[in-house]
Order: C-alpha cells, then structure tokens, then sequence
C-alpha cells in the first residue's frame, strides 16, 4: 500500500498529537467553544500558528474575543495589522469602511504579518475563535 498517487504526490497527511491530560481538557473546551470536533480544532489551530506566527496569532485571538465581547469592532489604540486582522476575522466591514478599507486592501496589508496565505489564516484563526 502507497500513501502516494501515481504522479507522487500524497494523498492523506496523519499526525498524531500525544498531550497531557490537561492539556487536552483546555484543547477540548476550547473546541466546544469554537463548535469544532477536537481533531478539526488541531488541525486548524496549527494552520493558523504556522501561517501567522504565534505571537500575532495568539494577539489576533486575544484581540478579537476582546472584540467580540465589547461592542465587535476593534479598538482604534491596537496596531493597524492586529485591527485589520481582527476585523477581516469578525468580519467587521462596518469597521473597514469606517477605516477607509475595503476588504481586499486589508487582506494586501495582512500579508506583510501573515507568512502564508492571508485568507486561509483568516478563515481558520475565524473557526478557532
């Protein structure tokens, strides 16, 4: 049996993730909370630390429940990318317009923090949340 196909590329990627007992409890709660199956939670929430970097993943996150917990728009004080960032996750056109963005410019501007496809980061980091 072959995990390739015949032009060689791979057909199915598996990873086993082996955690802590609480470890595990945190990854669950946080995968109820996001209405994913744990293993679509791990799957995205690696994506999405890959693509955009841990720190401005983990603040885009932090951000954003902030956001979404007091009124959903992005404070005007945070860094310009961290307010795009949680705006395009929110999807807060309300507040790009009022910015002067339109979503396809802050998408553009993402991709100076994002190092891997900006829209992707976005759908994930928005499934996560």
């Amino acid at each position: 049996m072959s995990d390739t196909e015949e032009n060689g590329e791979p057909t199915e990627h598996w990873l086993e993730i082996e955690l802590p007992r609480r470890a595990f409890r945190r990854v669950r709660r946080q995968a109820r909370r996001a209405g994913l199956p744990v293993e679509e939670f791990a799957k995205r929430a690696t994506l999405a630390y890959a693509r955009g970097g841990w720190d401005f993943t983990t603040n885009v996150l932090n951000r954003a429940r902030w956001a979404r917990s007091h009124g959903g728009h992005p404070d005007p004080t945070w860094p310009l990318g961290e307010q795009l960032a949680v705006a395009l996750v929110l999807d807060d056109d309300e507040f790009l317009q009022a910015a002067g963005w339109t979503r396809q410019q802050a998408i553009r501007r993402l991709d100076w923090d994002i190092t891997d496809d900006a829209e992707a980061w976005i759908t994930d980091v928005g499934a996560i949340l």
